[in-house]
C-alpha cells in the first residue's frame, strides 16, 4: 500500500519554542563543560549537606586524599556551606588540606536552598608568603643576634632600628626609635659634643655618598672602651636615600694588644688598611652554618670564600693538610658551641687559595630557628697582623731559649770578676755537673787545676780588648779530656752592669772524625793510585825511550845527510810518531775507562779547523785511487768553543778506516747544521765510504776495545782496533751517540751531531819561530835519568845557545842546585829516589826565596791532564810531554825566563798546596781582598791614636806580607810591632812606617791580580 506523504506546513509556536528550548540547552551545557574542565574546585551541596554537584577537579582531589583527610575536607565544606546559608550571603575563607592550601568561597543559592563552594588554588603563593616570612624572621634573627652594634638611622638622623648588641635594654631601645643623637646623649648623661661629631660624620658620609669611619672613644663604669664605628649611606635605584647603616666595633681589645707590642708604623697602617677593609657595611666575616653547610654569609664572608675557592677540592686531594685541618678545627668548635648552647671565642687560621694564611678572632654562638632547629652563628675579625706579631716574638723567644737549651755549642756567661750567671745544657753535659752547680759557681772552680791560673790573664785580656778566643784543654768530672774552641766577648749596655757572654765548640769529636777520614781517605786514594801508577809508569817508560829516539832522529836531521840517510831519518820520525799514535790510543781507552778523559774548551773555527785535520787524507785517499770529497758548511762557518783536537780525532779515525777499507769508489767527510742560535750550534757529521761493509751481527762488536769486524782483519788492513772505541767514547763525551749504518760489499755510513756554544773569534796568535841564539846566556838545570834524553835535552838547549848542567837523580840536582845559580831547570817526574815532585818541594822551601822561586819545567811522560795540575800546584811553573818538539821546549824555556826583580815569593804556598790547584789562587784572592783594605783601618787607627785596634791590625797583617815574602816589608813591620798602648815615643813616625808599608803592598798588588787564572 503507497504511503501518503502530507502536505507541507509552516512551523508551529510549538516548535519554535522547540527549537528555542534546544539552543538554550545546548548553551547550559557549554557552560557546564566550562565549570567541567575548570582547574579549580567546585561543588554544591544542599541544605542537608548531601553533594549535589563536584566537578572533575574536585573529584579527582579527593580521590587522592587519604580516607581521614577526605572526611575532614567534606566536614569542613558542610560547615561552611551551613554557614553561607544561615548567614544569607557568600562567606570567604582559606582551608588547607592535602598538602596544598586554598581560598573558599560559599555562595548562598536561597531559592533552591543549596550552597555552591569554590575551591581555589593558592598553594604557590602562599608558600612565597612564607618563604618572605621566614627571609624576614631570619635576617631579624641575624640582627639580634650580631655582637657589633648595628644602628639604622632615617634621613634626619633618627633612629629606626638597633639590634641587642647596640642597646641592650629593650624599653631603651624601644624609647630610642624616632629620636637623634641629641635626645640619646641627653637621656644617658652623655655630652653633646659625642651627638655633635656623630651628626658630623652623618653628614659627611651623606655629602661624599660613601662611607664614613671614626674612632670613639666612650667612658663607661666598668672602664673606657673604644669603638669603630662606620656610616654608610644605602640609596634606592632612584638615587634618593634610604636609610643610613651605622656598625660599631668593640676595638678595646685590639688596642690594647696593640700598645704591649708597640707595633711599627708599618704594621699600624697594615692595620689601618685592614680595618678599612674589614669594615665594609659590617666589616666582620658574619655567617651562619649548618651542620658544617654556609646558609648565610655577608659580603666580608663572601670576600673570604672567592679567596678560598675551591677549599674543599684541595681538601679532598690533600686530607691530610693544613687546609683539612682547619675545616676539622672549624667544625669541632661548631659542635661545642652546639653541645654546650654558649657562646665561644676562638682563634682560627684560613688558607687562601694561593697558601696565604689569615687568622681570625671568632665569636661563634647558638642561633636557634622556629623550626626548633639550632645553627651556629658566627663573626670573624681578621688579627692577621697582630696574630704575626706575636707570632714572631714567641718564635724569636722560643728560638732564644731552644738555642740555649739544644745548640751543640757550649753557651755560657759571667762577670767580669769570675762569677759564672748562666751555662747552657751542652757546657753541664760537657762537664759532667749539674748546670745549676756551674751556675753558682766560679769560672776557675769550672775547670781543672792546672787551668785555673790562666783565668785572671783571661779576665784581664777581656777588659782591656774587649773579647778573647782560643782552645782549652778541659778534664771534666769523670776524667775525660775534652778540646773546646771557646770565643768570649764583653757586652757593655747603658744603665747595665757589663758581663761577658761566650760561646765554645767541643771540637774532639771533629778531631778524632778528622783523623779518621784522612785514614779511610788513604785508603781509597792508594787504591786509585795503583791504576794510576801502573798507566803512568806504562806511559814512562814507552814515552821515555820514544823521545830518545824521536830526539835523536830530529838532531839526526839537522846534519848533512845524504839523501838515502834522509829518507832513513824520516822512516825513524815515521814509525816513531806511528808508534806514539798507538801509544796515545791505549794512554786515550785507558784515560776512558778510569774516567779521566778530559776534553778541553778552546775557541776553534769549526770549518776551517776539521779542513786542515782532514787535508792530509785526501790526498791519502787519491793516492789510493779514491775519490775523496770533504762537504762542510759555507764561508760563514761559525766560531765555537770546544775541544778541536778530539772532534778531529774521531773524524779522523772514522776517515782513516774508510779510507783503509775502500778499494774503489768514494769516501765522503759531510756536515750540516742542524740548529744555529744566538749562541750555540748543532752541526751534524757523516763520514761514509763505498767500502767493503759490515755485518749486521757484527755493528755493535766493532766499537769494543782491541776488536775489529774479522779476525784477519788486522793483518790484511792493520790497525789496533782502538780507533771505533775511541771515538764512541769521544762523542758520548761531547753529549751525543755515534751511529753506524752498513751494507756489506756497498759501503758504511757513521754520523753523530754535536752541540757546542758559540764564541767570538779571538785575535790570531801565531808562535814565534824560535831564532838562533834565543836561549843565549840561558842556565839550564836538566835533570833527567835516562841518558839518551839527557843527550837529546842537552843538544837541543845548545843548539839555541843555551848552557846546561845534568843531573841523573835528585841528590846530584840538589847539590848542583846549591852550587850555582839557574834560571830555569828541567825537570822530570819520575826519577830514582827522589821524584821530580820531592826535588820541586826541597826547593821550594830553600831559605833564600829568590832561589827558591826558579823556573821549573816539568819533563813528563804521564799524559793526563790531571797529572799537569799536580805538578803545576805542586810548584812547578809549566809542563812540557815527552816526547817534545824542539821548538816548543825552546819558547817554554823562553816563557819561563827569570825577570829582573823578585817583589814576592809564593813558593812555599805552591809547596802546601799538595796538589790544589785552588790553593794558591785563594791565598792570592784573600790577600788581595783582606789587605789593602786592613792597611786603611791601620792608618786610621794610627791617625787617631788607638794603639790597641792599631796593634790588632799590625798583628793581622803581618802573618800575611811575611808569608809572601814582600820585598822591602820586613823592617817596616819589626818597626810597627813596638806599638804598645802604654808607651809610645814618637806617634808621628808611626804614620810614616805606615805610609811607606802601604807603598811597598801596592807594589804588589796588580803583579799578584795578574798570577790569577783566567
Amino acid at each position: 500500500m503507497k504511503k501518503t506523504v502530507p502536505p507541507s506546513k509552516s512551523p508551529s509556536a510549538a516548535d519554535q519554542r522547540l527549537a528555542e528550548l534546544e539552543a538554550e540547552l545546548a548553551t547550559l551545557r557549554a557552560v557546564a563543560a566550562v565549570t567541567e574542565h575548570s582547574p579549580n574546585l567546585l561543588i554544591r551541596l544542599d541544605a542537608a549537606g548531601v553533594r549535589a554537584y563536584a566537578n572533575a577537579a574536585a573529584c579527582a582531589f579527593e580521590q587522592q586524599l587519604p580516607a581521614a583527610a577526605a572526611a575532614e575536607l567534606q566536614a569542613h565544606l558542610r560547615e561552611q556551606a551551613a554557614a553561607c546559608l544561615a548567614a544569607g550571603h557568600p562567606r570567604r575563607t582559606e582551608l588547607a588540606s592535602g598538602g596544598r592550601y586554598f581560598t573558599l568561597t560559599a555562595c548562598p543559592e536561597p531559592t533552591t536552598e543549596a550552597a555552591t563552594l569554590y575551591l581555589t588554588d593558592i598553594t604557590e603563593h602562599y608558600q612565597a608568603e612564607q618563604q618572605v616570612t621566614q627571609q624576614r624572621d631570619f635576617f631579624q634573627s641575624v640582627l639580634n643576634e650580631l655582637p657589633g652594634d648595628v644602628a639604622v638611622f632615617s634621613a634626619e638622623h633618627r633612629y629606626i632600628f638597633l639590634n641587642p648588641a647596640a642597646i641592650k635594654n629593650p624599653e631603651i631601645r624601644a624609647w630610642i626609635v624616632g629620636k637623634d643623637d641629641f635626645e640619646y646623649c641627653e637621656y644617658r648623661g652623655f655630652s653633646p659634643e659625642r651627638a655633635m661629631g656623630r651628626r658630623q660624620y652623618f653628614t659627611q658620609a651623606l655629602s661624599s655618598r660613601t662611607e664614613a669611619a671614626w674612632e670613639e672613644e666612650l667612658p663607661l663604669p666598668d672602664g673606657t672602651k673604644y669603638f669603630l664605628r662606620r656610616f654608610l649611606p644605602i640609596y634606592r635605584p632612584d638615587g634618593t636615600l634610604n636609610f643610613m647603616l651605622g656598625y660599631g666595633l668593640d676595638i678595646t681589645d685590639r688596642r690594647s694588644t696593640e700598645e704591649r707590642l708597640r707595633e711599627s708604623d708599618e704594621m699600624l697602617r697594615e692595620q689601618q688598611a685592614f680595618q678599612q677593609l674589614v669594615l665594609d657595611v659590617i666589616p666582620a666575616a658574619v655567617y651562619v652554618r649548618d651542620q658544617g653547610r654556609t646558609t648565610f654569609a655577608n659580603r666580608a664572608m663572601q670576600e673570604l670564600n672567592e679567596l678560598a675557592r675551591d677549599q674543599s677540592k684541595r681538601v679532598r686531594q690533600n686530607p691530610k693538610g693544613q687546609e683539612a685541618r682547619e675545616v676539622a678545627h672549624y667544625a669541632q668548635v661548631d659542635a661545642q658551641v652546639l653541645a654546650s648552647g654558649q657562646a665561644m671565642r676562638s682563634e682560627d687560621s684560613l688558607t687562601l687559595a694561593n697558601g696565604e694564611v689569615r687568622w681570625f678572632q671568632t665569636v661563634k654562638c647558638p642561633f636557634p630557628r622556629p623550626d626548633g632547629t639550632v645553627l651556629v652563628l658566627g663573626a670573624s675579625t681578621d688579627i692577621t697582623a697582630s696574630k704575626e706579631a706575636r707570632l714572631r716574638v714567641e718564635r724569636s723567644e722560643k728560638r732564644y731559649r731552644d738555642l740555649q737549651h739544644y745548640a751543640l755549642a757550649l753557651i755560657y756567661t759571667h762577670t767580669l770578676d769570675g762569677q759564672m750567671l748562666t751555662v747552657n745544657p751542652a757546657c753541664a753535659q760537657l762537664m759532667g755537673v749539674p748546670a745549676e752547680v756551674l751556675a753558682a759557681g766560679r769560672l776557675a772552680h769550672a775547670l781543672a787545676p792546672p787551668l785555673r791560673p790562666r783565668v785572671d790573664n783571661y779576665l784581664r785580656t777581656l777588659n782591656t780588648e774587649g773579647e778573647v778566643r782560643g782552645v782549652v784543654r778541659v778534664s771534666t768530672a769523670g776524667g775525660h779530656t775534652h778540646y773546646v774552641l771557646y770565643h768570649s766577648h764583653r757586652v757593655q749596655e747603658a744603665g747595665q752592669e757589663p758581663y761577658v757572654i761566650g760561646y765554645g765548640q767541643d771540637i774532639t769529636d771533629r778531631v778524632l772524625a778528622e783523623q779518621e777520614l784522612k785514614r779511610a781517605k788513604k785508603v781509597a786514594e792508594t787504591a786509585a793510585q795503583a791504576r794510576t801508577t801502573f798507566l803512568a809508569n806504562m806511559s814512562h817508560e814507552i814515552r821515555t825511550p820514544l823521545n830518545g829516539v824521536l830526539g835523536m832522529a830530529a838532531l839526526l836531521a839537522k846534519t848533512k845527510l845524504t839523501a838515502q840517510q834522509h829518507e832513513q831519518v824520516a822512516i825513524i820520525h815515521s814509525s816513531g810518531q806511528h808508534l806514539l799514535a798507538v801509544i796515545n790510543d791505549v794512554l786515550d781507552v785507558a784515560k776512558i775507562t778510569s774516567g779521566k778523559l778530559e776534553l778541553e774548551q778552546t775557541a776553534f773555527n769549526l770549518c776551517d779547523s776539521v779542513g786542515q785535520a782532514v787535508a792530509p787524507l785526501a790526498q791519502q785517499a787519491r793516492q789510493r785511487g779514491l775519490e775523496f770529497r770533504a762537504e762542510l758548511p759555507g764561508p760563514d762557518c761559525p766560531w765555537v768553543l770546544g775541544d778541536p783536537f778530539r772532534l778531529n780525532q774521531i773524524l779522523l779515525n772514522l776517515l782513516s778506516n774508510a779510507i783503509k777499507f775502500t778499494h774503489y769508489g768514494a769516501v765522503t767527510l759531510s756536515s750540516r747544521l742542524l740548529a744555529d742560535s744566538a749562541d750555540k750550534v748543532t752541526v751534524e757529521f757523516r763520514v761514509s765510504d763505498t767500502g767493503i761493509g759490515i755485518p749486521a751481527d757484527k755493528l755493535d762488536y766493532i766499537f769494543e776495545s782491541f776488536t775489529q769486524a774479522k779476525a784477519d782483519t788486522t793483518r790484511q788492513f792493520g790497525g789496533t782496533g782502538l780507533g771505533l772505541n775511541i771515538s764512541r767514547a769521544l762523542v758520548e763525551q761531547f753529549g751525543s751517540r755515534l751511529v753506524v749504518e752498513s751494507t756489506p760489499g756497498q759501503g758504511s755510513t757513521f754520523y753523530f751531531s754535536i752541540t757546542l756554544p758559540k764564541a767570538a773569534e779571538p785575535e790570531s796568535v801565531t808562535p814565534p819561530v824560535p831564532q838562533d841564539g834565543a836561549l843565549e846566556g840561558l842556565r839550564v838545570l836538566l835533570v833527567e835519568d835516562n841518558t839518551i834524553n839527557r843527550l837529546v835535552a842537552r843538544q837541543m838547549v845548545q843548539s839555541w845557545g843555551g848552557h846546561v848542567d845534568e843531573a841523573p837523580d835528585g841528590l846530584v840536582a840538589l847539590e848542583l842546585f846549591e852550587k850555582n845559580r839557574y834560571d830555569v831547570i828541567l825537570m822530570d817526574i819520575q826519577l830514582p829516589g827522589m821524584s821530580g815532585l820531592d826535588i820541586t818541594r826541597h826547593i821550594r822551601q830553600h831559605a833564600d826565596a829568590s832561589r827558591a822561586g826558579v823556573a821549573i819545567l816539568a819533563l813528563t811522560a804521564n799524559a793526563y791532564q790531571s797529572d799537569m795540575q799536580q805538578y803545576l800546584a805542586a810548584g812547578m811553573n809549566d809542563c812540557l810531554a815527552k816526547p817534545f818538539d824542539e821548538a816548543e821546549l825552546c819558547r817554554k824555556l823562553q816563557a819561563l825566563r827569570p825577570a829582573a826583580a823578585v817583589l814576592y815569593d809564593l813558593s812555599k804556598f805552591r809547596a802546601l798546596a799538595h796538589g790544589n790547584a785552588d790553593f794558591v789562587p785563594d791565598i792570592i784572592r784573600s790577600f788581595l781582598h783582606d789587605i789593602p783594605p786592613s792597611l786603611d783601618q791601620l792608618r786610621e787607627a794610627v791617625v787617631s791614636r788607638r794603639w790597641t785596634e792599631a796593634r790588632r791590625l799590625v798583628h793581622f797583617i803581618k802573618p800575611n806580607l811575611e808569608a809572601l815574602a814582600v820585598a822591602g816589608t820586613a823592617p817596616l813591620l819589626a818597626e810597627l810591632d813596638t806599638i804598645s798602648p802604654v808607651t809610645l815615643e814618637n806617634p808621628g813616625r808611626m804614620l810614616e812606617v805606615v805610609e811607606q808599608l802601604t807603598a811597598a803592598v801596592g807594589m804588589v798588588l796588580e803583579p799578584l791580580a795578574r798570577e790569577l787564572p783566567g
